[in-house]
């Protein structure tokens, strides 16, 4: 049950998100990142 593509790591989840439009939320005492944004659709 192997998968078609390798993992992504941190910086690349980024990196599509951002180009995306999604923006970064402020996250207070949390070590997770937050993203918020809107897909079409």
């Amino acid at each position: 049950m192997g998968s078609q593509y390798p993992p992504l790591d941190r910086g690349q989840v980024e990196t599509i998100l951002k180009n995306l439009n999604f923006k970064e939320k402020r996250h207070k005492k949390s070590s997770h990142a937050q993203w918020e944004g809107y897909i079409k659709g």
